[in-house]
């Protein structure tokens, strides 16, 4: 099942990222205006023939727009960060929080066992 509200969240997010408004998405990608903010708040679903157009505008995958898949790109892995903890309390960020600083140097001081 299709979280749509997720969908526009990485469609805004990217937006952002790359500096574009909604009216220059909605320009670009044939779309009102109207319709790009009601895509990103989960008012409205995007059809698949306007999230291609959305991803070619944007210059990046339906897929990572549709949250399939993984992808080492810098930008697509911050918009699913924030993506991941947007809805949490400032509690559950503290402890994410710790948790991701204690891990990342886990990995770096055991880095020689990837050898």
């Amino acid at each position: 099942m299709l979280d749509y509200s997720l969908i526009g969240l990485r469609i805004k997010e990217t937006r952002n990222w790359r500096k574009v408004s909604q009216a220059q998405l909605a320009e670009m990608s044939e779309l009102s205006v109207s319709f790009i903010s009601n895509i990103e708040t989960g008012r409205k679903k995007a059809s698949l023939k306007s999230l291609i157009a959305i991803a070619d505008v944007m210059d990046t995958t339906v897929d990572m727009l549709l949250g399939i898949g993984r992808s080492y790109k810098t930008e697509e892995l911050h918009t699913d960060f924030l993506l991941l903890i947007n809805d949490c309390t400032p509690y559950e960020k503290c402890i994410l929080f710790d948790q991701i600083r204690a891990l990342k140097a886990s990995l770096r001081n055991n880095r020689h066992m990837l050898n």
